[in-house]
Order: C-alpha cells, then structure tokens, then sequence
C-alpha cells in the first residue's frame, strides 16, 4: 500500500533492532544503532577485533523513527530521534516504549596531548561541567538538547560498574500526539535488561572478561549488580539494588532470559565459573563451569534485594550440570525454571521453585 524510507544522519555502521507498534493504533517505533567514524560493531563478542578508522573517534547513538501510519499511501515523514549511546534494550508495557541505552561521555581530559603538563589536564578537569558528562537527543536533525536533567539521575554505591558511563531509561509514549517522553538515568553502565509488567531490572557485571590460551576467563570474585525500577506509564522509580555471584554468560542475546520475576520475587541463574568455552574442545580442557541459582526479594525500607536463597547450597550440593558443561539456555515459568546444558549433547534440568526459600533439582534428562 505505502512504503517509507527512513535514514540516519550520516554514519559508518548502521542497523534496525526493532518494531515496536501501538495497540490498537496504526503508529509504530523502528529502533537502530548507528556509528560515526571509527567503530566495533556491537554484534561481535569480544574476541572480534574492531575495525579502526583513524581520522574519527567512534561515536554510536540510538535512533528512534516515530510513524504515523493512518494514511499508508502517504504517511508524513516520521520524527527521528537521535540518542547518545550504545542500545541495551527495548520493551513495551500497553502503549508505553522503554528505551535502554548506556552514555560514555567523551572527556577533553582525554583528548590531551600526551606531553601535557599536570597543571593542564587539572585546568580542563576544573571545566568539566555536568552537562557535559549526560547524553544528548537531537530531534529531526536538530541542534543537541539535554536528554537528561542531572536532578532525574541516581547515584547510588549499590552500583559499582567500573565503566564510565550514564545509563538512560526513557519512556515513551506511542499514543500521544507529540510522542511524549520522559528519561531518568543512573550513574554507571549496564548489560542486560529484564521487565516485568511493572518493574523494570538492569544488570550489570562488575568484572571485565579477559582472554587466556583461547579461553574466556572470568575473575573468582565476579559478581554481577542488579537494580530494580518501578515503572508505570511514564513514571520511572527506583526501587532497590541487589547482588548475585558470578555473570549473566557470554551471549548478550540470552542474558535477558535468565532472569525471572514471579510472585514479587527476582530469580536469576548466573555462571560462577572461573572459565568459560565456547567448543567441545575448550571444555575437555577445564573444570566444570557451574551455574547458581539466587532468588532475591524486596527490602522496601532500605532499597535493597536481598538473598532469599541460592541453589545449589548445603542442603542441596548437587550441580546444575555435569561436569565439562555449560549452561546455554534458561526458561523460567511460573513454579519452573527450565536449564538447558550443553557440551556434544543438551542435558535438560527442570526446577522446583514453588517454595522460593527452598529450590531444588526435581527431574533432569541426561545421557549416560
């Protein structure tokens, strides 16, 4: 019937990651990414090298294209949107988009010759303002406006991401007229997001992953940050911060799925290994990678998620998976979590989780 063509500002790299459309109405959202200049390309896991352009420092954004979309053979031009930042994710609740994205601002500090003085980068540090250090959104092209104000953004030591980044959550409104926003941010990155009907959970692991002989090697103390926030239309409340052993793996596609909320409850399932593989061979070569089951639950009057209970523990010592595995897949649903392991077969566990203070193992399909 129609067709639209729907362009970036210039870039280097650019890809959709969605289509998100309103109930009932015939407007929708397409969400990408773009890079400028030099650029990774966010698809590729960490053992890729990025390819490098010298004459320009990479700068990604997020994009949001806004259709209307009630005259299909003549639909105006949407209005685009331009994002500071890498995407994390995006999820709908009714007619309300939620947008992840993480900011590292560029500093002028480091962008200093490398002769300069002790006294010069202490100048440039004494400049720095706030504004500079929250991302932008240009609208249709236009001049850079603050997309946060420094008063709608936490700072809590619940968060101890070693990145230098602001991470955003901004809601949109697909019904309204002028597709009204609004955006609250926390200081620190993330790498997962995770939403319930009316919470909102962001993750992130406090360690970087480093490679050795081949292998992905996690730090013995990684631990992964996860932070809860109450969402309704367009109101944004931060509601607590928790910790869980370990990382979400290495797959940004799964981390999503290994968290769960039901009943008011969060569970996550984290690798607590030491080593990480990603062929049959690798895992002839090192010990078994663990996985840990955490439930953690609201404590209201300190914003904080506490540890409800863990599995395996001492009542129950039996490891998810046998040894030389991996998890690759988790579902959970209702009083079940489902955990897939893998090395040249697919085990399958199924867990009880209808009393959360007391999970365990209650069937598994293994091989001999």
């Amino acid at each position: 019937i129609g067709n639209l063509v729907l362009e970036n500002a210039a870039s280097a790299w650019s890809q959709t990651r969605g289509l998100l459309l309103a109930g009932g109405q015939p407007r929708l959202a397409v969400v990408s990414e773009s890079v400028d200049g030099s650029f990774s390309l966010p698809d590729c896991a960490f053992v890729c090298a990025p390819l490098i352009l010298p004459w320009a420092p990479a700068v990604p954004y997020v994009n949001l294209h806004l259709v209307e979309a009630r005259q299909p053979a003549a639909m105006p031009r949407p209005q685009h949107w331009q994002i500071d930042g890498r995407l994390v994710g995006t999820r709908q609740v009714g007619n309300t988009l939620y947008l992840v994205a993480t900011h590292q601002p560029r500093f002028a500090f480091d962008q200093l010759p490398v002769s300069s003085s002790a006294a010069e980068r202490q100048a440039v540090l004494d400049r720095l303002t706030v504004a500079e250090l929250l991302p932008k959104i240009r609208i249709d092209g236009g001049a850079p406006q603050p997309l946060v104000s420094d008063t709608d953004c936490w700072i809590q030591p619940a968060n101890a991401s070693a990145q230098l980044a602001v991470t955003t959550i901004t809601a949109v409104d697909l019904e309204s007229p002028t597709w009204a926003r609004s955006t609250r941010c926390f200081v620190g990155g993330t790498e997962a997001l995770y939403m319930a009907p009316t919470n909102l959970y962001l993750a992130t692991t406090r360690n970087e992953v480093t490679i050795q002989g081949g292998l992905m090697r996690f730090a013995p103390e990684m631990a992964t940050d996860i932070h809860k926030f109450r969402i309704d239309g367009s109101a944004i409340a931060y509601r607590g911060s928790g910790i869980v052993a370990g990382s979400l793996g290495w797959d940004p596609e799964r981390r999503a799925y290994r968290m769960s909320e039901h009943n008011g409850l969060l569970r996550v399932l984290s690798f607590t290994g030491t080593f990480g593989w990603a062929t049959a061979e690798d895992a002839s070569r090192v010990a078994p990678s663990p996985a840990t089951l955490t439930i953690l639950r609201d404590d209201i009057a300190n914003r904080r998620l506490t540890v409800l209970s863990t599995l395996p523990n001492a009542r129950r010592p039996a490891a998810i998976g046998k040894p030389g595995e991996q998890v690759y897949g988790v579902r959970f649903a209702g009083d079940r979590g489902y955990v897939v392991t893998f090395r040249r077969i697919d085990p399958l566990y199924v867990l009880d989780l209808s009393d959360p203070a007391d999970p365990k193992i209650s069937a598994a399909l293994e091989t001999a």
